[in-house]
């Protein structure tokens, strides 16, 4: 069972499924933009996904610097996992400030 979960948590084609999803579940949710992806470069041990500019969710002085409302970015937050969890039925996440991004 441990190298059966392994393997699936290291094949990046499911990551990529499941990335892909979760962008088809915010299609048209301006507040909430998945990366792509690049076609060619991806593969079960590789993927590679368009660069995306943004502030890290966590750095309140950079957020404030650039005009952000703290409250808002926070509700936007909320309201996007509890959409994943209670509208969609599916949490895809790895949610740490490298991967929350504002912009």
């Amino acid at each position: 069972l441990f190298r059966v979960t392994l393997n699936r948590e290291l094949d990046f084609r499911l990551e990529r499924g499941n990335a892909e999803r979760c962008a088809a579940n915010f299609a048209g949710d301006p507040s909430v933009h998945v990366p792509g992806f690049v076609g060619g470069l991806c593969s079960e041990r590789v993927l590679t996904m368009e660069y995306i500019d943004g502030v890290k969710v966590d750095d309140k002085e950079e957020l404030l610097a650039k005009g952000f409302d703290l409250g808002e970015v926070s509700s936007i937050v909320a309201e996007t996992f509890g959409r994943m969890v209670f509208a969609h039925g599916f949490v895809h996440c790895d949610p740490h400030p490298g991967n929350l991004l504002v912009r």
